[in-house]
């Protein structure tokens, strides 16, 4: 941190010094840190990693859901491994506070709710109930509508890029633009198609 804040870490360097070596010389003639492998902890890194994925998934679906930020809810988890589960409930407290959690239903055998939105990560399944987290019907026609509305987007940039007349005419990069919508569009409707089918139960 010298280089940013060098006020600062001269005097905590200085103090430092003196409290162990009982002097102390300016931190300009110090040695750059050495980092010591003795600290990495990777078992912990990779229970962190577990964690970070959770909460990514659940963040994710609850985004794609317009769910309130606010809003709490229950979360269940199954797991492939008991291991796997008591480290999750060990720190159902990060869920808490950073995916609003209510009450957490973690196991190798914990089964999926009735209309509930899933994800899926590595070693484990995700499921958010939805019954009271979101206004099902409203939400249900705005991704219906969304969709039709994508529908008639690929549509037209589909027969666009069908026509001998435009591909023989148009500049390479527009070509190329509208190829990335039909991807595009496509790729957002299969989004709203999987969040529609969780809304409604399939």
């Amino acid at each position: 941190m010298h280089p940013f804040t060098p006020f600062v870490t001269e005097n905590i360097y200085k103090e430092l010094h003196t409290m162990i070596e009982g002097s102390s010389d300016t931190i300009l003639f110090a040695e750059w840190t050495k980092s010591d492998g003795s600290f990495i902890d990777e078992q912990l890194e990779e229970s962190l990693e577990q964690i970070q994925a959770v909460v990514t998934a659940v963040r994710s679906v609850r985004a794609e859901l317009n769910v309130p930020p606010g809003k709490k809810s229950d979360l269940y988890i199954k797991v492939k491994d008991a291991e796997f589960a008591k480290l999750l409930e060990n720190h159902i407290g990060y869920f808490r506070s950073l995916i609003k959690v209510e009450n957490l239903f973690v196991g190798t055998d914990t089964q999926k709710p009735q209309l509930a939105a899933s994800a899926i990560i590595s070693g484990a399944e995700i499921f958010i109930p939805l019954e009271g987290l979101i206004d099902i019907e409203v939400e249900k026609s705005r991704l219906e509508k969304d969709l039709t509305n994508l529908k008639n987007q690929l549509e037209k940039v589909s027969r666009k890029l069908a026509n001998p007349d435009f591909l023989a005419n148009a500049p390479d990069d527009v070509i190329a633009k509208e190829k990335a919508k039909k991807e595009d569009y496509q790729e957002r409707i299969e989004k709203l198609n999987k969040n529609l089918e969780q809304i409604l139960g399939w």
